[in-house]
């Protein structure tokens, strides 16, 4: 399922949900690339690329969107998961290793209760330079991408495990397929952290306590 980026105002009321837990998952990007010669491929994503629940239906989305001349990505990348009552808000960040190494608990987090658009105003590239943030503004923008999905559909991820990318090509009866060509550690450490901290601080809401991480 391909997760959907948020959108304000449309998702305003989905993002008035309260955040029940946070988790920590996988998703699967989908990049679109140009066969041309001299071409020189880099591992740069842009916050606008697609996301997906699964593998499977991000090759079902590229076969969908295939052309002559184009090949496609797939790269499984960890994810933040904050679930609402019907929603999930993902959260991506990209071309950084480890990732969320540079986010930290936001003063914005000291309220009463925690809404999906206070998450989104936390991690979120696009808006956190108008709200208090956890990424430290003089390094820089933060590649992020943040999307919504219905709770059920992302699995918790437990544990490490390497990240594999897939490469389509076209075989000679013309089936596009594709095939795993590269595979990497990559440190969750940073994700954990903050989960830990996000859900200690959502138990003690619910007796009415004020967090301190």
């Amino acid at each position: 399922m391909l997760i959907q980026s948020v959108v304000l105002p449309r998702d305003t009321h989905t993002l008035d949900g309260v955040v029940h837990l946070t988790r920590r998952s996988s998703v699967w990007i989908l990049t679109a690339r140009r066969n041309a010669w001299h071409s020189v491929l880099t591992n740069y994503y842009q916050s606008n690329e697609a996301i997906f629940t699964s593998p499977a239906s991000a090759r079902l989305y590229a076969e969908d969107r295939r052309k002559r001349g184009t090949f496609f990505e797939i790269e499984e990348l960890p994810a933040l998961v904050f679930d609402m009552e019907k929603f999930s808000l993902v959260v991506v960040h990209l071309n950084e290793t480890p990732p969320f190494r540079r986010w930290a608990w936001p003063t914005s987090f000291g309220q009463s209760i925690l809404k999906g658009i206070d998450v989104l105003r936390a991690f979120s590239s696009r808006y956190y330079r108008q709200f208090p943030s956890g990424w430290a503004r003089e390094e820089g923008d933060p590649a992020v991408i943040t999307g919504l999905v219905d709770f059920r559909m992302l699995a918790t991820a437990s544990g490490q495990h390497d990240y594999w990318l897939e490469r389509s090509s076209v075989e000679s009866d013309g089936w596009m397929t594709f095939h795993r060509v590269r595979s990497r550690r990559i440190t969750i450490t940073h994700l954990e952290r903050i989960t830990e901290e996000l859900n200690a601080a959502l138990q003690e809401r619910s007796h009415g306590d004020r967090p301190t991480p």
